[in-house]
């Protein structure tokens, strides 16, 4: 029975590790999750990094699940909201923003349930947090 039951285990062991291994999407990871991509996106992020270095301006990005989108930059303690949408394009790979008429893309490198990293059009990288 012990028998069995190992060589019944090994080969989907090897599915599961095969699937672990081709779901990475995004440069940055994660190889595998359960968690779906709009699951992770939907929610606040504050931006931590721009290439490397710490933000010292807020800047906060809000994804709705009903594919609204709110961006807040606070100025000298005055908050500058701007609406708009977003979708996922490229198989999941890019988000395309439409901020009040104008569209910007942001490529995806690495999306986890608490971080979002994306270069943006200059192919500069953001690290965001969830709040």
């Amino acid at each position: 029975m012990k028998n069995l039951f190992l060589k019944s285990a090994l080969p989907f062991a090897l599915i599961v590790l095969t699937l672990a291994v081709s779901c990475a999407k995004y440069e940055d990871g994660p190889s595998f999750t359960l968690a779906t991509k709009k699951a992770r996106l939907v929610g606040v992020w504050k931006a931590e990094k721009f290439d490397g270095a710490t933000v010292a301006t807020p800047l906060l990005h809000e994804f709705k699940s009903d594919g609204t989108y709110k961006r807040t930059i606070t100025i000298l303690g005055v908050d500058i909201v701007y609406d708009g949408t977003w979708e996922f394009t490229a198989d999941k790979e890019k988000l395309t923003l439409n901020i009040q008429g104008a569209y910007e893309d942001m490529i995806i490198t690495r999306l986890t349930s608490d971080e979002f990293w994306y270069k943006d059009s200059s192919g500069k990288v953001w690290e965001m947090i969830k709040q």
